[in-house]
């Protein structure tokens, strides 16, 4: 997929731009998380695998330096609600906060 194709010096966007909503499950990592997500690892990306191959989760990263937060952009709101409710690393308090935002990205497509 193409998320963007523009040329420079004064030509025109060669792309039609639309708005497609996006759902980004945005967590918080305890203090030590690198230490406490370690036993419950293989099981969160397990999880993630499934909904990529099933087309509910698109990309998914932990910030670093420090990695406190990490995002996971979901194709709906259900489907974040149920990573989050299903995920080892929720379910072992490895996460301490929760929250969902609807995220609206900019996709092109050639004209």
């Amino acid at each position: 997929m193409r998320l963007l194709q523009a040329r420079f010096g004064g030509s025109r966007l060669a792309s039609t731009a639309s708005i497609k909503p996006r759902y980004m499950l945005i967590y918080d990592y305890v203090e030590d998380v690198l230490e406490k997500r370690a036993p419950h690892r293989a099981g969160h990306l397990s999880l993630i695998e499934g909904y990529v191959k099933d087309g509910k989760i698109l990309m998914a990263g932990a910030l670093s330096n420090p990695p406190d937060k990490a995002f996971i952009v979901a194709t709906s709101e259900e489907a974040a609600k149920t990573f989050s409710e299903e995920d080892p690393y929720v379910k072992n308090g490895v996460v301490t906060g929760v929250s969902i935002r609807e995220w609206n990205t900019v996709e092109f497509s050639e004209q």
